[in-house]
This record gives structure tokens, C-alpha cells and sequence, in this order.
């Protein structure tokens, strides 16, 4: 793999980091407040590649755990693009006393935020009676919304939401029998004919396994900077 299509890559990976931060900002500050809707509790895994002149690429594999009290966890599992070793672990959780966490396994610490809501660590969450077409505020969530529509995908029945953000046009289905849940999505960038893609590994309903929010109590607190936000 060349460095052209590494730099791509990784330029692509920190163009999707800074769309998910300003997201998770964002509806970090449209739940607080709100009541807190019926949760389906589920886990899923995801994995995203990449492909450049017809190379496939592991770069990422995402397991976002839901529990039926609203509480999150989200565990990011980088790859370097050319050769999929390990790069990093970055392990979030959103729990329903207002505590969100970020732990580093590598450095064995962790940040705490005292929030006193339950924040949205993942994507902005979708309202299952809208058809995932709103926020839980009844809110847009995209600014500009190319195509929505209803489709089989496999055998889960999603929405399918098109929309442009910048020079990325991002396309998401969501399972309209897993409280929205993204099953499936695709990143172009229309220079250098990028193609970021996500998709589902497995996914299971019911209360998550316990230990997938464990967070070692020998882990060290570290000062919380924005920058921790970001894989």
C-alpha cells in the first residue's frame, strides 16, 4: 500500500473523528434535560474499512453496548490501514448516574466527567417514532438531507439517510427494529476517490455482557482534555 493511499486514509479516519466530536457535542447538550427515552438494550460490532484503488483496508472495529437504563459503551479498536496490527484502544462509557468515562487501556487511565445526564458518546441519537428521520427532540440531525428512504437490508428493515457534509457524501441505514441503531455506512470523499465503509461483525439483543463496561480500579485518573475525545 502506498503512502498516498496511507495519507488518504488516515486524513479520511481524522476528517470522520472531527464529524463524530462535533456530533457528540452537539447532542450532548440536546439530551441534557430531556427525558430519557424507552432503550432497547443490544450490543453491536462494526467494522470500518477503507478502499483506494481497489485496496481494502481494516482501520477500525467499533462494539457499542447499550443497557435498558440508558447507560453506553463504546469501544474503539484502531488498525493501521496497511498492515492491521493494533494502533490504539479507546474505551467510552455514558452511564445513567451523568458519569462519562474515557479509558486508555495502553496507559491504564482514565478521565471522568461529571455531567449529571446521560451524554451521547456515539452519534447523535435518532427517535424510533420518526422513523429515524429526528432527533429525540424531534430535532434535524443532518443540515442537509439528500434522500431518505426505507429498505431490506438483509434481513433487518432500516432507514436509509443520505447527506452531505462538505466534500463527504455519507450514507447511513438505521434498523428501524433496534431503536435506530446505524447498522451500515458509507463515506465518499470526492477527491481522491476515498471510500470509508462500516459494517456489521454481529449483533445480539438483550442487556450487554457486564465486563464490556468494566474499567480496571486500578486505572489512573487523568485531567479530561478535549482532546481525549477524539480516537
Amino acid at each position: 500500500m502506498g503512502m498516498k493511499h496511507k495519507n488518504l486514509t488516515l486524513a479520511l479516519i481524522a476528517v470522520a473523528a472531527l464529524l463524530a466530536l462535533r456530533f457528540m457535542i452537539r447532542n450532548a447538550t440536546v439530551a441534557h434535560g430531556s427525558a430519557p427515552p424507552a432503550v432497547q438494550p443490544r450490543t453491536i460490532t462494526l467494522q470500518e474499512f477503507t478502499e483506494f484503488q481497489g485496496n481494502r483496508s481494516l482501520v477500525a472495529t467499533y462494539t457499542h453496548g447499550v443497557r435498558s437504563d440508558g447507560s453506553e459503551v463504546l469501544i474503539e479498536r484502531h488498525t493501521h490501514p496497511a498492515t492491521t496490527e493494533p494502533v490504539g484502544v479507546l474505551k467510552k462509557l455514558a452511564l445513567a448516574n451523568g458519569q462519562m468515562i474515557f479509558f486508555n487501556p495502553a496507559a491504564g487511565t482514565k478521565s471522568t466527567f461529571e455531567l449529571g445526564h446521560i451524554a451521547n458518546i456515539y452519534m447523535p441519537k435518532r427517535d424510533p417514532s420518526s422513523r429515524c428521520r429526528l432527533g429525540l427532540n424531534g430535532e434535524r440531525i443532518e443540515a442537509s438531507v439528500a434522500a431518505y428512504t426505507e429498505e431490506s437490508l438483509g434481513s433487518l428493515l432500516t432507514a436509509k439517510v443520505v447527506s452531505r457534509h462538505g466534500e463527504l457524501a455519507l450514507t447511513q441505514w438505521f434498523s428501524l427494529q433496534h431503536g435506530c441503531e446505524m447498522v451500515k455506512q458509507v463515506v465518499v470523499s470526492g477527491k481522491g476517490g476515498v471510500v470509508s465503509q462500516q459494517e456489521v461483525l454481529s449483533m445480539s439483543m438483550g442487556e450487554p455482557p457486564a465486563e464490556l463496561f468494566d474499567v480496571p480500579i486500578s486505572a489512573m485518573e487523568s485531567k479530561p482534555t478535549l482532546g481525549a475525545l477524539a480516537p
